[in-house]
């Protein structure tokens, strides 16, 4: 079935352990710009993430030094004042630790929580390439140099920085609700988490999961986009 993109490119922003919206984008796109220059927001999942433990959906977030007004996403630095890679660390294990791929996974992850990195960037672009080689995501992803201005709405190129977003309607957050698969934890499905929860559930099998979800919401999907034209 075709999934061909209404339009040829993609800006998101660098966020910390995406959801699985965003890696959908991922790969319905050919051609991803990852921008540090647009100015960091605060309460965004830039510096957090959310996963499923057995009290239900956890955010993960982690602390950064107070800018001094405002700072690219580039400059932020991470305060490792507090222990916070260990909480990380810790409640990925106590969430996923009976997933059925945690075991063959972990320890790609575990070093991001022992070695710390001065900026909050380059920790998430490179948690984002080893998230990308597991899931079998091979796109070219350009990362910018400079600012990249907003597009005009007859543009090739959608400007989704912001849009996937804690903040946002459960209607746009559950664009790709309908992916289903066996959680860890819990009755009822946790739709939209972390790229971490679908990875340790269906291992090899993910992508093909994100694929199914993107054609199934391929109607939803062009109809959405075309409101972030409007």
């Amino acid at each position: 079935m075709d999934i061909t993109p209404i339009h040829k490119e993609i800006v998101l922003d660098l966020q910390y352990l995406p959801n699985i919206t965003y890696f959908c984008y991922l790969l319905y796109y050919d051609t991803i710009h990852i921008d540090l220059y647009e100015y960091y927001q605060k309460q965004s999942y830039r510096n957090r993430c959310e996963i499923l433990t057995t009290h239900g959906k956890m955010g993960l977030s982690i602390p950064v030094i107070k800018p001094q007004g405002k700072q690219t996403m580039k400059s932020i630095e991470i305060d490792h004042s507090q222990k916070w890679m260990r909480h990380h660390w810790r409640s990925i294990c106590a969430a996923y630790g009976k997933a059925p791929f945690f075991e063959y996974y972990a320890d790609y992850f575990k070093p991001f929580f022992e070695q710390p990195v001065t900026h909050l960037a380059q920790l998430n672009l490179n948690l984002l390439t080893l998230c990308l080689k597991l899931v079998g995501i091979s796109k070219q992803i350009n990362i910018s140099d400079n600012y990249i201005e907003e597009p005009q709405r007859d543009s090739h190129l959608l400007d989704l920085r912001g849009k996937i977003h804690p903040k946002t309607t459960m209607k746009e957050k559950g664009l790709f609700g309908t992916l289903n698969y066996q959680q860890v934890f819990g009755k009822s499905f946790v739709a939209d988490l972390s790229i971490l929860d679908i990875l340790f559930c269906e291992g090899p099998n993910t992508k093909h999961l994100l694929k199914e979800s993107v054609i199934q919401n391929k109607h939803n999907l062009k109809v959405h986009l075309l409101g972030y034209n409007m």
